[in-house]
């Protein structure tokens, strides 16, 4: 319940969207309430936080520190099992002819690809929720099987709501079939606190991110022209996007720290 109140309802107050919703409606508040100056100051804060937060230069710094915690200093090595972590994925809806595959998808073409270079013999999917009684777990086997995994090497794990479960959950599935290192795969910037996750649960957890963002966003000192600046600077919704999942895995952290499951 702790858990639930912390990334659902305080995270409304924290990004950037419900953050700036909220100061807005506060200065309506205050302009009926004939206090203007408060009213300037809401308008000015909602306005800072959509800009700062919708800047490419704000959101790479927010994604770097997460991203590149983890990279792999040498090649992948070699496992008993690749795992897999859902949230990219959706049930396919009429006239939608297969699963929908949403943000983060680059994990499953980046599992099936370690499967065919012989990393892992198995893959080991996990996720719950979906909708329409469809698991993520059993959407991400349909797109896997199109990527050339046969449905022997697919083991799923379809109970999980969120990272922490995952890595619960994942573990028996892992022990029934002798699984001692894996090479597991998510987002890169929800990696660190899946990394940490498993390893709580005492799994031999192999980093193998994939998914980023934080490479196509130039560091500032890189930034050769003003226009490249602006570029950096001038906010859209797709960046802001971004450093609103950077500030979720932020505060994912400590979440799980608070919950002791990190």
């Amino acid at each position: 319940m702790l858990m639930f109140f912390f990334s659902k309802v305080l995270s409304f107050f924290v990004f950037p969207v419900g953050a700036a919703c909220l100061l807005i409606a506060f200065s309506i508040f205050a302009q009926l309430s004939h206090r203007y100056r408060l009213a300037i100051i809401a308008n000015a804060a909602a306005l800072t936080v959509l800009w700062l937060l919708g800047s490419r230069l704000i959101a790479g710094a927010l994604l770097r520190p997460l991203e590149m915690r983890n990279v792999p200093a040498a090649p992948i090595p070699s496992a008993d099992a690749i795992v897999v972590l859902g949230g990219c994925t959706e049930s396919g809806t009429s006239p939608q002819p297969t699963v929908h595959l949403i943000q983060g998808a680059d994990r499953l073409t980046y599992a099936a690809m370690l499967y065919n270079e012989h990393k892992a013999p198995i893959v080991v999917l996990s996720g719950g929720g979906g909708s329409k009684g469809f698991p993520e777990a059993a959407q991400m086997v349909e797109i896997l099987q199109i990527f050339g995994v046969p449905q022997s090497a697919i083991f799923e794990e379809s109970s999980s709501r969120n990272t922490h479960e995952n890595a619960v959950n994942v573990r028996p599935v892992l022990q029934a079939h002798q699984v001692h290192s894996v090479l597991l795969v998510t987002s890169a910037a929800a990696m660190p606190r899946a990394l940490a996750a498993f390893r709580r649960e005492g799994i031999n957890a192999v980093p193998a991110p994939t998914d980023f963002l934080s490479t196509e966003i130039a560091p500032l000192d890189q930034i050769e022209n003003s226009r490249g600046f602006v570029r950096q600077v001038y906010p859209d919704s797709s960046t802001l996007d971004e450093s609103t999942r950077a500030l979720k895995e932020y505060f994912g952290l400590l979440g799980y720290r608070l919950a002791g499951w990190i």
